[in-house]
Order: structure tokens, then C-alpha cells, then sequence
């Protein structure tokens, strides 16, 4: 499970979420100028967040695999699956933190949020 974590959670997911928390003032700033552009009545473009979409889903399958795959195979030893609960609990959280904070910049979209990063 560990490994499973370290290839693909961080790896992959969190490599994604990562450039997309400290590009996302910029990638928002471009897309708050595209939405000027744009017909007021229209819907923003928010397809930027098309590889957010992806990683969302990957986490998702990683969490359902987790629990419904692994951790069954754990139980036995009720510590070992405590512990392999609690190791997955948190790395999904850390993972959907990421994602609420890519969510949370977009949502507010203002462009004075990039001098925090």
C-alpha cells in the first residue's frame, strides 16, 4: 500500500496538484482575462482544470481500491489494519487539501492571491 502511495499519489497526483497550486494565480489571472473577453451571459471556460478532474478521479479509484481490496486482506491483525487505515486517511486527505486549495484559489479568482505564492 505504501508503494502504492509513493508511484501514484505522489508521483503522479501530487506532482499535478502541486505546479497547480503555485500556477494557479496565473492560470486564473489568463482565465479572468479570457472571461473578460468573453460574453458576459456565457459560461466561463474552466477547462485548465480538466487534468484536476482526472486527478480527483485517481484518487478516488486509489481510496475505493484501498478499502475495498486491500485493507479487507487485513483483517486479521487488527493493528495492521488500523494502521494501514490511518496511513490512508491520511494521504488522501493531504491529496483532497490540495484540491480544495486549487478549488478555493479558482473560486475566489482574484489575482492579488499570487503574491502569496
Amino acid at each position: 500500500m505504501i508503494m502504492l502511495f509513493e508511484h501514484i499519489g505522489k508521483s503522479y497526483v501530487e506532482t499535478v496538484l502541486d505546479w497547480y497550486l503555485h500556477s494557479s494565480c496565473r492560470v486564473t489571472f489568463r482565465a479572468l482575462e479570457k472571461a473578460k473577453e468573453q460574453d458576459a451571459k456565457g459560461e466561463p471556460e474552466y477547462l485548465y482544470l480538466q487534468n484536476i478532474k482526472v486527478a480527483v478521479s485517481i484518487i478516488h479509484l486509489l481510496n475505493a481500491y484501498i478499502n475495498t481490496a486491500l485493507i479487507p486482506l487485513a483483517s486479521s491483525s487488527l493493528t495492521i489494519r488500523r494502521d494501514m487505515t490511518n496511513y490512508c486517511t491520511t494521504n488522501i486527505s493531504a491529496l483532497e487539501k490540495k484540491v480544495n486549495s486549487i478549488f478555493q484559489i479558482v473560486y475566489e479568482s482574484n489575482p492579488s492571491l499570487c503574491s502569496l505564492f
